[in-house]
């Protein structure tokens, strides 16, 4: 029994050498957690000489291991996109459908709980929203290091705190809730299209969407959002679409739409690449003019 232990420890081991030797010299050392796993063959935690939230991505991997629980309103769907990405090609089983609804109210008070957290710690309420989206767009690896500083302190208490599994239960665009509440005034006043009116559209324009008349799979319409806001259309349309498109003039937006598909339908953010199409993604730019803002 000693023996079998011994032999699987080093054949764990021995895996996790040719993981190193995989990665490339210049990406060796750095601060990603996908990195951080191939070197040590485990995610940052806490206790580490470099604490977990000091890394890129720390927190997309609990994101696509909670995905597997099989949530009734959602499904596995990072398990399908990561299925998909395996096969190389479109898989014969459909896309696990979501149920985005009005935001599930003590999720919601969570969230505000969340962002309160970075208020306590002195930010003003006007900004704190964006200084923890842009905290958590880092968490996922949908975004830059956060230029706001948080201390450890505050960023150990988002780390023990913050809790998407939340989320997963009960989808709903909670981010987008709470920039409606904060920015619903100002030139660029926020004002979300509801749950249930996306789904109506989304079944409108999709009504029939099997009926191809070259044969095409459904998935692979491409559904483009000009004005996306926080990427509620985009989160609907995920359910019949896996080649998902859009922009908005407003970075926090932007960022929030990205979150968002990171955490309920990664193929609007990281799409299916044997199709080469540049012409998928998000991005920050003025529908009207096709040009990124100024500012």
């Amino acid at each position: 029994m000693l023996r079998a232990a011994r032999e699987a420890a080093q054949a764990e081991e021995r895996e996790r050498e040719r993981a190193r030797a995989a990665i490339p010299p210049e990406l060796r050392g750095t601060r990603h957690a996908s990195i951080f796993f191939l070197e040590n063959g485990r995610l940052p935690r806490i206790g580490d000489e470099v604490p977990p939230w000091r890394y890129c991505g720390w927190l997309l991997p609990y994101v696509q291991g909670l995905h597997s629980k099989n949530f009734p309103l959602l499904g596995d769907r990072w398990g399908y996109y990561q299925r998909t990405l395996a096969a190389g090609r479109l898989l014969d089983e459909p896309i696990p459908q979501a149920r985005f609804e009005h935001p599930h109210t003590p999720t919601l008070r969570a969230l505000e709980k969340w962002v309160s957290l970075i208020e306590v710690a002195g930010v003003a309420a006007w900004n704190s929203l964006v200084v923890f989206v842009d905290w958590l767009a880092w968490a996922l690896d949908v975004g830059p290091e956060p230029t706001h500083p948080l201390g450890d302190e505050l960023q150990e208490k988002l780390y023990r705190t913050v809790n998407l599994e939340l989320w997963l239960e009960n989808p709903s665009d909670y981010l987008g809730a709470v920039a409606s509440e904060r920015y619903g005034g100002g030139p660029l006043a926020f004002f979300p299209t509801p749950h249930s009116i996306c789904t109506m559209m989304a079944q409108m324009v999709m009504a029939d969407v099997n009926k191809q008349p070259d044969g095409r799979d459904p998935r692979l319409l491409t559904v483009n959002e000009p004005c996306c806001g926080t990427g509620r259309l985009l989160l609907v349309a995920s359910n019949y679409s896996m080649c998902l498109s859009g922009q908005d003039i407003a970075p926090l937006m932007v960022a929030i739409t990205k979150i968002n598909l990171a955490v309920y339908a990664p193929w609007g953010l990281y799409g299916l690449p044997w199709l080469h199409n540049p012409a998928l993604g998000l991005r920050l730019a003025d529908a009207l003019t096709d040009k990124a803002p100024s500012r």
